[in-house]
């Protein structure tokens, strides 16, 4: 478990966040070859399908495992119950990463990525629609 790296929310949101325009470019394309991969291609039949525990003080959790030849990991999102007040507060979650044989090698803050992943998604969309006007 030496080769195991930790990122937090800040220390993720720093790292994206200071991105140059061909890295975030660059982050895009990996992102979605990697989806596309994992949804599409080949990879789609090796793909647990994800499953969701509901509570019955309202706290829902949802685990997304993945798999590949090289890494196995999972994404564990939990939204809270609502507090005594019915509010509820912003969902959370990690991402856990393993090589191929099981150790450990990641053990990431899920918010920043998701919200990174889910705009630069949206941005694909609205340059590929940019260049068709165009």
């Amino acid at each position: 478990m030496t080769n195991i790296q930790v990122l937090d929310n800040p220390t993720m949101h720093n790292l994206l966040i200071n991105l140059s325009k061909e890295e975030s470019f660059t982050f895009r394309e990996i992102i979605e070859h990697t989806l596309e991969s994992f949804s599409v291609n080949g990879e789609r039949q090796y793909q647990p399908p994800p499953s969701i525990v509901n509570r019955p003080n309202g706290q829902n959790t949802l685990f997304r495992p993945f798999t590949s030849d090289t890494c196995i990991g999972t994404k564990i999102t939990v939204e809270s119950g609502p507090d005594g007040q019915g509010r509820k507060s912003p969902p959370h979650g990690v991402i856990v990463l393993t090589d191929s044989k099981g150790n450990p090698t990641g053990l990431l803050s899920s918010n920043e990525i998701t919200g990174y992943r889910t705009s630069m998604n949206a941005f694909r969309f609205l340059g590929e629609r940019m260049w068709i006007i165009l």
